[in-house]
């Protein structure tokens, strides 16, 4: 038989002092007319206080069998409720009809597909106010990475073109059942007031980014000449009057000198 909890990731959350926490960073920006997304509710260790505020929610849950308890349990039989058997990696999120910096969501991410869930959640940036997740601490490290570190790449500079990210406490393995072997950390993500990059861009960008970081060993120039198909004629210019040597690395680069790059490159 098919062991649901080992298949999604889930490591469900048990301590009533961390779940107390998370709650508090949740409700923090919260108004009533804020909808609320939880994805993976599991056992509804969350969801239970997240009931409590009265705003609308919306439950996505991936295992047929949690769904199915979510579903039967009288306290989620509300009309401000909906739960969805789906996965939250393919939902289509435009059948919510979310309204623009309105929603705020909160998940437990599994840790076999957060990153991909974080790159969903990018696609609906417009919509979302904050995020509160739980992830592994290493997954934590890479988001609110520097320049310069080793933990700074091409998915921490995309991610941080769409939120502000914090660090906010580290979750003990003894937290979760059945226990994961690695240490976790909850994250807080806020939206940007105006977005730093736009939406017909994103995709682009994205390519971009990850080309600029395909190898730490070549140079930017490098990396862009043979991965994103960028003439040198063109870059060297644009590098030497933004005071970038020929010589730096996608992770000597900060975020803005990425945006400014960017958008100098599509001005050519």
């Amino acid at each position: 038989m098919l062991n649901f909890q080992k298949y999604f990731g889930q490591n469900f959350l048990i301590d009533n002092n961390i779940i107390n926490k998370i709650i508090n960073i949740a409700s923090g920006e919260l108004s009533k007319e804020n909808t609320i997304i939880e994805i993976g509710p599991g056992k509804g260790a969350l969801t239970e206080k997240l009931t409590r505020f009265g705003n609308n929610l919306i439950l996505i849950e991936a295992d047929k069998n949690l769904y199915s308890q979510l579903s039967n349990n009288k306290i989620y039989q509300s009309p401000h409720i909906k739960i969805f058997n789906a996965d939250a990696v393919n939902f289509d999120y435009s059948q919510l009809n979310l309204k623009l910096k309105n929603t705020i969501i909160v998940s437990n991410l599994p840790y076999s597909c957060a990153s991909q869930i974080l790159y969903k959640i990018v696609e609906i940036s417009e919509f979302i106010k904050s995020c509160v997740f739980m992830v592994q601490k290493e997954m934590a490290e890479r988001l609110i990475a520097k320049c310069t570190t080793k933990n700074y790449n091409g998915f921490t500079v995309f991610l941080q073109c769409f939120f502000q990210i914090k660090k906010m406490f580290d979750i003990s393995p003894n937290c979760f059942n059945p226990k994961p072997k690695v240490i976790s950390s909850v994250i807080k993500l806020t939206s940007y007031s105006d977005p730093l990059i736009k939406s017909e861009d994103r995709e682009v960008f994205n390519h971009f980014i990850h080309c600029a970081f395909a190898n730490k060993r070549k140079t930017l120039v490098n990396s862009l000449i043979n991965n994103f198909s960028i003439d040198k004629s063109r870059l060297i210019p644009i590098l030497n009057n933004m005071n970038i040597s020929e010589n730096a690395r996608a992770e000597q680069l900060q975020l803005d000198e990425f945006l400014k790059l960017f958008y100098q490159l599509a001005k050519k």
